[in-house]
């Protein structure tokens, strides 16, 4: 296993602080919904629909943060688990990444939540995987390659 050294855990808060935000973004243009109710709807994992629905700034913001936590972690499982070498393969490492989170939120941690089970129709479905992919997952990875990138490159 690799040593996990101080640039492993700024390269999963820059990563996660990255691909967090766009993932909000994105669901806000796919679903066409303001952000606040995206981040609501985020919130309701912890406390129901109805209540993040009726809920005010502090269900928006403990939306967002839960949010830009969950990618925080999720890219510091990427940068922990994801081999020395294959860490400057970010467009297929990545990619595959938020494939494979979209699969575990949606599920696994969604199921267990507190959030309402909406059936996904199949457009909806490819374009999630899509923004996971590029948005989330390859940021993630674009950063951890750029952050750990070997010394002698681009020096």
């Amino acid at each position: 296993m690799a040593r996990i050294t101080r640039k492993h855990l700024l390269a999963a808060v820059v990563g996660g602080a990255v691909a967090g935000p766009m993932d909000l973004l994105a669901a806000s243009a796919q679903f066409k919904a303001p952000l606040d109710i995206v981040c609501k709807s985020v919130a309701s994992g912890w406390i129901g629909r109805e209540a993040a629905m009726a809920g005010g700034l502090p269900v928006v913001l403990l939306g967002f943060f839960s949010d830009l936590f969950i990618s925080i972690v999720a890219a510091g499982v990427y940068v922990v688990a994801t081999p020395e070498k294959e860490i400057q393969r970010p467009w297929l490492n990545g990619t595959l990444f938020g494939l494979a989170m979209f699969t575990i939120m949606r599920f696994i941690i969604t199921p267990l939540s507190a959030a309402p089970r909406n059936p996904m129709p199949p457009m909806v479905l490819a374009e999630s995987l899509l923004v996971h992919a590029f948005l989330f997952g390859l940021p993630i990875a674009l950063i951890a390659a750029w952050m750990l990138r070997p010394k002698d490159v681009g020096a």
